[in-house]
């Protein structure tokens, strides 16, 4: 009996989605390419599109996806062709990086499905535009409105996949907001539905997953991420899915870099990097930004600045550009950079705004302006204490300890900064407790608590030299060499030599120990010109002809 073009179609469609649901994506694509051999529909069109998503052939799911929505508006079909806008919209945003062309087929979407009874299409549409708005705009106001919607159109359809990804978008937008306890409250439900087997959509999974890994890292639950990046690693590849393993890839760079594993993290950026470049150019910034960030912590500074030019799309490249220019000794370029980071991001992104915030107050130190240190410092209190995660908490007091360096309130700086230390160390962020540790021992020094200060800044000089951050090295080293100076000299009675201040001695021990005087400015924090103006001084006062002279006259008065 001769079986018609009709029936081989609807079976070939049949069996296509069926492949599509068990992530065989090379056989759903199979299908539905035969199913489109029998006639050109937009179902068949779509599901080829589909399949080639998965598939990474990003050109390929651009192309039958604008042919498919051609189809569906010719036979009036306002909801699958809205589907197809949805799809379009977030591709353009993640592949290509076009973001206004994005918002464009989300208002399509949108007036597709105006005055439709309720659909999945509804739900879908809300998710995806939240999730924009959120990730893109940082607006969690409008996330927050857009997730309750579809998690109340998944309950309403009895949709469970729609209604987890609503659930986890909902805990993405409020643990942004600062309500962390809601936020990882539903993220946990609904991290548990997935695990327990009711999400069976892998699309619905994937996202579900990546809300979860974002909230994580936005309140530096470095723990927590890593569990689940491990695990999203192993969905993927069951799958084989690559975009997701890519974004895995870079949210667990970031923790490593955190947790002190540089080049492990130098690794996986590297790896992701490449990926990116190829199957989600959109999203490339993301990767991008993290190295650029590695790179200046490491001291790399040239290959910072080119790679957060690289990223300049990205917000946070702001953020790290203006830390850069902190420790190039550019406080007023910093702060220019940090203003216009938190222009853009809303009051109500609470997490989001914690790393311009703590830039914007060590920028306000290097300037010499306490009291506005102190106010923006506030603000980030009032943040650390709705969060309270303990990598927050140690920021807290790590930026509080610095304002009272700067008071010259040694012994509460030193409380502050023990504080700092220990929550670091309980959060397993090595290289912030580090940080911690080289200003402790500075106020320390301050206090004439010479032993303890040389074991804290020796434990930090050692953990920066074997970890690779060569700036921070070299500030620790000099004051370990300045420790070890007075120590050496504390002993003896203190002569006033040649009629220097204080200050002078202090920079003629530098100059002797072979500093240039950009890197005593850089020690003492003031500007070149101030120490160029010292050096006239000393040797004028001494009656020596150079350098080289006052360094042999600090030998002979055992200055060193």
């Amino acid at each position: 009996m001769q079986v018609d073009s009709t029936s081989y179609y609807n079976n070939f469609l049949q069996e296509g989605n069926q492949f599509l649901t068990k992530g065989a994506w090379k056989e759903a694509l199979k299908r539905f390419k035969k199913a489109l051999t029998q006639k050109e529909t937009p179902e068949a069109l779509e599901g080829i599109g589909n399949a080639s998503w998965w598939l990474d052939d990003s050109k390929t799911a651009f192309a039958v996806r604008a042919r498919a929505y051609k189809l569906y508006r010719q036979k009036g079909d306002r909801r699958g062709a809205a589907r197809i806008a949805t799809w379009l919209a977030w591709d353009y945003n993640a592949i290509r990086g076009e973001l206004a062309v994005a918002n464009g087929w989300i208002g399509r979407a949108s007036r597709l499905l105006k005055g439709l009874a309720l659909s999945p299409e509804h739900g879908w549409l809300a998710i995806r535009e939240g999730a924009t708005v959120l990730l893109s705009n940082s607006d969690t106001t409008t996330a927050l409105k857009l997730a309750r919607e579809a998690q109340k159109i998944g309950h309403s359809l009895k949709l469970i996949d729609l209604e987890i990804v609503g659930l986890s978008l909902r805990g993405l937008s409020l643990v942004s907001q600062g309500k962390v306890a809601s936020g990882m409250k539903l993220l946990d439900e609904a991290s548990a539905a997935v695990t327990g087997g009711e999400t069976t959509d892998l699309l619905a999974i994937s996202l579900s997953s990546c809300y979860l890994m974002f909230s994580c890292n936005r309140i530096r639950d470095f723990d927590r991420a890593t569990q689940w990046c491990n695990r999203i690693k192993e969905f993927c590849k069951r799958y084989r899915i690559r975009p997701l393993f890519s974004l895995c890839r870079t949210q667990y760079a970031d923790v490593l870099v955190w947790k002190g594993n540089w080049i492990e993290a130098e690794n996986e950026l590297k790896f992701a990097k490449e990926e990116m470049t190829i199957i989600r150019p959109g999203w490339l910034d993301e990767t991008i930004v993290r190295l650029a960030e590695l790179r200046r912590k490491q001291g790399r500074f040239d290959e910072a600045i080119k790679l957060f030019d690289e990223a300049k799309a990205n917000p946070l490249s702001l953020v790290g550009l203006a830390q850069l220019n902190l420790d190039k000794d550019n406080p007023t370029v910093a702060l220019n950079l940090v203003d216009r980071y938190l222009r853009h991001v809303p009051a109500d992104n609470l997490t989001g705004r914690v790393a311009g915030l703590e830039i914007k107050i060590k920028v306000h130190l290097a300037l010499g302006n306490l009291d506005e240190a102190k106010k923006t410092g506030k603000v980030l209190e009032s943040i650390t204490k709705k969060v309270s995660t303990f990598p927050l908490v140690g920021l807290n007091c790590y930026l509080q300890g610095l304002c009272l360096l700067a008071e010259k309130d040694y012994e509460k700086a030193r409380i502050s900064l023990e504080d700092a230390i220990y929550f670091y160390t309980r959060s397993g962020t090595p290289f912030e407790a580090a940080q911690a540790r080289l200003n402790l021992a500075k106020s320390l020094f301050a206090l004439s608590q010479l032993d303890t200060a040389e074991k804290e800044a020796r434990a930090a000089s050692e953990y920066f030299k074997n970890i690779g951050a060569n700036f921070l090295s070299q500030q620790a080293a000099l004051l370990l060499q300045d420790i070890v100076s007075k120590r050496s000299t504390s002993g003896n009675t203190k002569v006033r030599i040649g009629g220097l201040t204080k200050r002078e001695v202090e920079v003629l021990r530098f100059i002797a120990e072979g500093l240039s005087n950009k890197e005593i400015a850089t020690y003492l924090h003031l500007s070149q010109h101030t120490i160029h103006r010292h050096v006239a001084n000393i040797l004028t006062k001494l009656d020596l002809p150079s350098r080289a002279a006052a360094a042999t006259f600090a030998a002979r008065h055992q200055l060193l």
